[in-house]
């Protein structure tokens, strides 16, 4: 798999979701110095947020869901997390630099004990590799009314997760490399 053998070359990844717990520290800088920076689904690059988001992307994690309601954003490494029964209806053929992953979403489930988020698939995946160092922002672990650090639409609960069972999962499968924002460590004690 092409996947294994780029991700084996990145020394420092940062994953960065898109709760507005991203707005909290201008962290820009420190995500861009990465050597790979993740963001998911429906991301955002706003020019007057960079400062707290930065807006260097190497790989790009999604669901096909949420591609099909966006536009498709390439970037040096494409992964979708869906399983494989949701491609049918699907036309992926033409996004480049793709890997899916193989897992059923009942093989999800007894990983994470609830259907994971998008955050959670690409960092389970993600936790298999050595890294020298990863960086997680952007997660807030909470249900909340605002769920996108780039707008202020209420959005109503995300159908089918459970955050303080991915919780629970970060604190069961974390790694020594693995670095937090202030949001993810004050969560995690």
């Amino acid at each position: 798999m092409e996947v294994i053998s780029k991700l084996k070359n990145i020394k420092r990844i940062a994953l960065v979701g898109n709760s507005p717990t991203l707005l909290e520290y201008p962290r820009g800088q420190y995500i861009d110095s990465f050597d790979a920076v993740v963001r998911m689904n429906n991301y955002s690059i706003c020019p007057e947020l960079v400062d707290y988001t930065g807006d260097k992307t190497n790989i790009y994690a999604f669901t096909f869901h949420n591609a099909c309601q966006w536009e498709y954003r390439t970037s040096d490494l494409n992964i979708c997390v869906v399983n494989p029964t949701g491609l049918k209806n699907h036309n992926y053929k033409h996004v480049d630099n793709l890997t899916i992953l193989n897992k059923t979403e009942t093989e999800w489930n007894n990983e994470f004990g609830t259907q994971p988020t998008t955050g959670a698939r690409i960092l389970s995946f993600l936790s298999k590799f050595e890294f020298d160092e990863m960086y997680l922002t952007g997660f807030s672990y909470e249900n909340k009314n605002y769920s996108h650090y780039y707008n202020t639409e209420k959005v109503k609960n995300q159908t089918g997760h459970n955050l303080n069972l991915e919780l629970k999962w970060l604190q069961e499968n974390r790694k020594p490399y693995m670095e937090f924002d202030e949001h993810i460590k004050n969560k995690l004690r």
